[in-house]
């Protein structure tokens, strides 16, 4: 699940969509918005490996991704994974409970 809103969310803030246009796109393109976050992020793998990849971003080149901004990507992930982490905490909690 982390995964697949980190995809979403780099996806939106490469795009710097708004909600009518996030819509539109997903409604009526072929998968634009997940060409581009594959391009970028690849699929299965964990949020500190999509910081590393904005990180060392060389391989798209292309001026979308250049006028990109990574620094709010990053936050938002780094948000995702700080909420992960405290799930997780929870679920250990309410383990260890019973």
């Amino acid at each position: 699940l982390r995964i697949d809103l980190a995809n979403l969310l780099a996806a939106i803030a490469l795009l710097n969509l708004d909600r009518d246009r996030i819509i539109d796109n997903i409604e009526n393109t072929s998968n634009r918005i997940s060409k581009i976050t594959e391009s970028i992020i690849g699929n299965d793998i964990s949020i500190r490996d999509i910081e590393s990849r904005l990180d060392n971003n060389n391989k798209v080149n292309t001026t979308l991704t250049q006028q990109a901004d990574y620094d709010m990507i990053k936050m938002k992930l780094k948000q995702i994974e700080n909420i992960g982490d405290m799930i997780d905490q929870l679920d250990v909690a309410q383990l260890v409970a019973r």
